[in-house]
């Protein structure tokens, strides 16, 4: 499980950051996102915080992650780039696919003091196939044709790091993430 910047293109030509709704484009050449470690893209974004709103709520969009890691935002007519959460496919059906399922990585609500609280929203994408394409050097690489499904299914995942700007000696690694909270379902009961 890895989070990665993909680049992506339609047809074989970039892929302008309107195009990615909806439509089939290629993922490839994938740069890892790390986000963390003292060195990881959330330190380094916290360390920038005021020192008088270091514990308020702060939101990064999946053109701020790409700023962080160095990368131009995605504009209209630009080539675009894409946060994702590559994940093993737990069922080998899979495998046809390359046993990856992705997610892209659409924005990050964060809090942060001693700890960082991290809600990391996330869209299904749907891998079509898999390709072979000639790496630098001669070297193979995949790239994953995918579809961004209609629907505009998103899901969050709670993550934790251990460290934050009140305690900047931490590991930043990843911790268990503490759910103080209860949880209740809700739904029609049929005329009752």
């Amino acid at each position: 499980m890895a989070f990665k910047i993909y680049s992506c293109s339609c047809g074989g030509s970039p892929a302008p950051a309107a195009a990615l709704a909806e439509k089939v484009f290629t993922l490839c050449s994938p740069v890892p996102l790390r986000l963390s470690g003292p060195a990881g893209l959330i330190a380094r974004f916290t360390q920038t915080l005021p020192v008088n709103d270091l514990t308020a709520p702060w939101v990064l969009e999946e053109n701020d992650l790409l700023a962080l890691a160095g990368l131009p935002p995605n504009t209209e007519g630009a080539p675009a780039r894409m946060p994702v959460f590559e994940q093993f496919a737990e069922e080998a059906a899979d495998t046809a696919t390359g046993a990856l399922i992705f997610s892209r990585l659409l924005r990050i609500h964060g809090k942060t003091g001693r700890h960082t609280e991290l809600l990391c929203t996330f869209a299904p994408l749907e891998t079509l196939r898999v390709e072979d394409a000639a790496g630098s050097g001669g070297s193979a690489s995949k790239q994953f044709v995918v579809r961004q499904p209609a629907g505009g299914r998103q899901w969050s995942e709670g993550l934790k790091l251990h460290g934050g700007p009140l305690k900047p000696d931490s590991t930043w690694a990843w911790t268990n993430f503490d759910l103080n909270l209860g949880a209740a379902v809700f739904g029609s009961r049929g005329g009752a």
